[in-house]
């Protein structure tokens, strides 16, 4: 957990830096960019094939480009709210367009959606963090781009279960629950600049 707080707060120094850097555009040039995507969680034939959302923010140099991110994803059992850091890098060109990869690692929130489902447990749902790599093809028209995107999405789900009070009396057991909620995406969408 401490690694992953340093990486954050190193990507959050950088993207501080690249926007303070912003305001000499006589040696930077860097531009504000977007992105809202849409897309699918796939799983296996038992975990099923589910929705994910997302947007990000943040600041675009030559190359290179990294930002903030929010993003809601449906499981078959859960749902999440990831809030990450985002990197991007163009591999190379095609005419205006472009091949890159993209990275995004936070933490999300996560929740139950029918927590009455598995036998009367009571849970106490603390989320877990979330890593996202994936490749992508930017089509660029003006101002805008449109982006398709293919990836894998590693979600830890930490909880704790209990047995109801109501059903079984007073809890002796609480369970410390991991769970992997990992899929294959497939993205599509679109942004400015």
């Amino acid at each position: 957990m401490k690694r992953i707080n340093k990486i954050i707060l190193a990507l959050l120094i950088l993207w501080r830096e690249m926007a303070y850097s912003q305001s000499d555009t006589a040696a930077h040039s860097f531009t504000y960019y977007n992105q809202l995507l849409t897309g699918a969680l796939v799983g296996t034939r038992e975990h099923g094939t589910y929705f994910t959302a997302s947007m990000i923010h943040g600041l675009r140099r030559k190359r290179i480009s990294t930002g903030i991110g929010i993003s809601y994803d449906a499981y078959e059992e859960w749902r999440t709210l990831p809030v990450f850091i985002n990197l991007n890098y163009d591999l190379f060109s095609i005419k205006r367009n472009s091949v890159f990869l993209q990275l995004n690692g936070g933490y999300a929130k996560a929740w139950h959606i029918n927590p009455q489902s598995e036998g009367g447990y009571a849970y106490d749902e603390k989320g877990g963090r979330m890593f996202h790599p994936s490749i992508g093809y930017n089509i660029k028209a003006e101002k805008w781009r449109l982006y398709v995107l293919a990836g894998c999405k590693l979600q830890r789900i930490n909880y704790s279960q209990a047995p109801s009070v109501w059903i079984w009396g007073p809890s002796a057991t609480t369970y410390e629950i991991k769970r992997d909620a990992n899929r294959l995406t497939i993205q599509l969408g679109f942004g400015w600049r």
